[in-house]
């Protein structure tokens, strides 16, 4: 077992007797999120609970509007469920949350921001359910979603049209899991033990968590509507949108670097037999910073990557449309307006919902180059 910075928290304390644990504790992480965490805070406190013991952590970073204003309030009027840590400094996303996590004491654990919110009251109980009787069943995740400042629904996080699945560290690695809505997933508590180190530099707690949950066991998709994640300015993960195209490329390249460490730690835990399906991942998010780099007008970082790219995983790449798309635009003069469009095209899209790692997708079969052209 590795090394875990939660292993000695209070989370993972066993002292207490069994009886007097809370079956599930609900991890919510809050930062300048007055407009939005009261109608947060009352999704979570409207769940049936027909005897289900729940606790609810709220950890709110050292918030500078009211936000700790009103979660006081809230904890005046439950203090025997609400159990807020308001911290006089900033301490960032990632041990933030991963403190709050790391009180937890629920044998299962649901997470959701402060600016987002369940949208049906069975949540917990129905996903307890599935939890409880299916031992396989590492992590249960729903579909949520997208709503603006205002409450305005914008979409969904995956397809409305989607049904239930399965899914396991095959297409975590694979990166075809798709999107899961941090706000609408529940997990065992036993995941926590295993948070390793490393993962204090991410800027991202939840990946983390998706990739323990995969090398446990399975993650049940069960397709039902359970969250709303909201899109505003201020948001940890959607802010890109709202800026200028060269602050946001900045920031994607970043988390686009985050998640190439994570991947270089997936060696550590998953079995042996994944490590050809690592360095594909692997080959195709460096194409991911290329794209980027390209669009910063650094071609020469992006050759590197391309390189780094086709280092890692030469057979996939050779028949990747991406891979010479990207290298087509690595070689081409810095002024060439092909290069202008794409990086207009590319802000566009930031700014109606797509995600940084959106650049370079990897690519569907019907997408290879023929066999005669490798």
């Amino acid at each position: 077992m590795m090394d875990s910075p939660l292993a000695t928290s209070a989370g993972m304390d066993h002292s207490e007797s069994a009886s007097l644990l809370p079956k599930v504790s609900v991890c919510m992480i809050s930062y300048n999120h007055a407009k939005f965490i009261a109608e947060s805070i009352e999704s979570v406190l409207s769940q049936k609970r027909d005897g289900l013991t729940l606790e609810f952590i709220i950890a709110d970073d050292a918030s500078t509007d009211a936000t700790q204003d009103i979660i006081r309030e809230f904890q005046e009027r439950h203090p025997e469920i609400i159990k807020p840590i308001l911290r006089p400094t900033n301490w960032g996303v990632t041990r933030n949350f991963t403190d709050a996590l790391g009180r937890c004491k629920g044998e299962y654990v649901a997470i959701i921001e402060g600016d987002d919110y369940w949208t049906v009251g069975t949540k917990l109980e129905s996903q307890l359910r599935l939890l409880q009787s299916d031992s396989q069943t590492s992590l249960v995740f729903g579909n949520a979603i997208v709503v603006d400042e205002q409450g305005h629904q914008l979409g969904h996080c995956r397809s409305a049209s989607e049904a239930p699945h399965r899914f396991g560290r095959t297409e975590l690695i694979a990166r075809t899991l798709g999107v899961v809505p941090t706000g609408s997933a529940m997990f065992r508590r036993s995941l926590l033990q295993n948070f390793p180190a490393w993962a204090m530099d991410l800027p991202f707690t939840d990946r983390v968590l998706w990739s323990l949950a995969a090398a446990q066991g399975t993650l049940t998709y069960t397709a039902e509507i359970l969250a709303a994640y909201r899109v505003h300015a201020q948001g940890t993960y959607n802010s890109l949108r709202f800026e200028s195209l060269d602050l946001s490329l900045t920031k994607a390249l970043r988390w686009i670097e985050a998640d190439l460490i994570l991947c270089d730690h997936w060696h550590s835990i998953f079995p042996a037999e994944c490590e050809a399906a690592i360095r594909k991942s692997k080959a195709y998010e460096l194409l991911n910073a290329a794209w980027v780099l390209r669009l910063q007008r650094q071609p020469r970082d992006a050759f590197t990557r391309i390189f780094n790219a086709l280092k890692a995983n030469p057979r996939a790449l050779w028949r990747s449309r991406s891979f010479y798309s990207a290298l087509f635009y690595s070689l081409i003069p810095v002024a060439d307006t092909r290069l202008e469009s794409h990086r207009a095209a590319h802000f566009e899209r930031l700014k109606k919902g797509s995600t940084y790692w959106s650049f370079a997708p990897q690519p569907a079969k019907d997408e290879l180059l023929p066999n005669s052209l490798q």
